[in-house]
Parts: structure tokens; C-alpha cells; sequence
């Protein structure tokens, strides 16, 4: 969307509680945006040729009660509408002997970043949107003719994050 200039305020005017309120509303998500990082807390392994959800279950930090550990663990849920990055990274045990799929998708439907034929250990994906409150992220892995089992317990290898950086007009 376009960005729309604010109005000017003329000097002696008088704010209304509604101008008021989105000026504080817009200052504190600046100072602390809506944000979460979700980590993998036991080791997962895919079921070869099946798309698989990466399940998080602890988080270094969620200022917006994105992320539950336990119900739809594998989602991060957007609460407050706007533009995000989110970045997702995934490590295996060992280096995948064939190719597979990681990709960040959106409401269970839309592939919003994705990349293919991974032969390595460790592959981040990344992406700026605009999302609607109630949108939902999930990292999943698709892998074909290849069982590969995810890094656990380990919090900087396999992760994903979404950090408010703006609204939309």
C-alpha cells in the first residue's frame, strides 16, 4: 500500500483523544514492535515426500503473544496488522543426500519464500509483507526420497522470526 502523509496540526489547534491515541499507539510500536522468535525444542524428522510443519516449542522472546508453545506450536500468528520480516532457519543433523524443500507459508495455503534443491546443513529464508491480523507463518520442509531429522535443542540453529518494522496506510 501507499504511504499516506499525516496532517499537519496548525499551532493552537487542538488534538482529539482519536489523534492522541494514534500517536501513542505508533510511538510505542516503535520502541517495542510486535515481535517473536520461535525455537525447536525436540528433534522432528519429515516423512519423506510429505510436507512437513516445523513445530516450535519454546521462544527466546514474544512481545505480542504470537507464538504458544503447545496449541498451533508450529505458527507464528500476526496480532497486530503491518509489515513484518520474517526470517526462518533451519538446521539438519547431517547434510541432506538429496535435495529438499524449505519454504515460509502463509495461512496454509501461500508460499511467501521458499528455496529449492538444498544440499546443505543449514538454509535461512527470508521475507518482508504486509500482513493482516490473524495471517499466520509456518516453516515447512518438504522432503523427496530423502528422511532427514532436524537439529533440536539447539536455539540459534532452527528457528523463526517476525518483527513488526512498520504499518501499512
Amino acid at each position: 500500500m501507499a504511504y499516506v502523509a499525516p496532517g499537519t496540526v496548525a499551532s493552537g489547534s487542538v488534538w482529539t483523544a482519536a489523534q492522541v491515541n494514534v500517536l501513542v499507539n505508533d510511538v510505542i510500536a516503535l520502541a517495542v514492535p510486535p515481535a517473536c522468535r520461535a525455537i525447536q525444542a525436540a528433534a522432528q524428522t519429515t516423512t519423506d515426500s510429505v510436507a512437513t510443519a516445523i513445530v516450535f516449542g519454546a521462544e527466546s522472546y514474544d512481545t505480542d503473544t504470537m507464538h504458544d508453545n503447545v496449541t498451533n506450536n508450529t505458527r507464528i500468528t500476526i496480532r497486530t496488522a503491518g509489515v513484518y520480516v520474517v526470517t526462518a532457519g533451519l538446521g539438519l543433523t547431517s547434510t541432506p543426500v538429496s535435495a529438499f524443500e524449505l519454504y515460509l507459508d502463509q495461512n496454509s495455503g501461500t508460499r511467501i519464500a521458499e528455496t529449492n534443491e538444498l544440499t546443505s546443513a543449514y538454509k535461512t529464508l527470508s521475507v518482508t509483507k504486509d500482513f493482516a491480523v490473524n495471517d499466520y507463518i509456518e516453516m515447512k520442509i518438504y522432503a523427496d526420497g530423502a528422511r532427514v531429522t532436524r537439529y533440536a535443542s539447539l536455539p540459534l540453529v532452527t528457528f523463526m522470526t517476525a518483527t513488526m518494522v512498520g504499518r501499512t496506510a
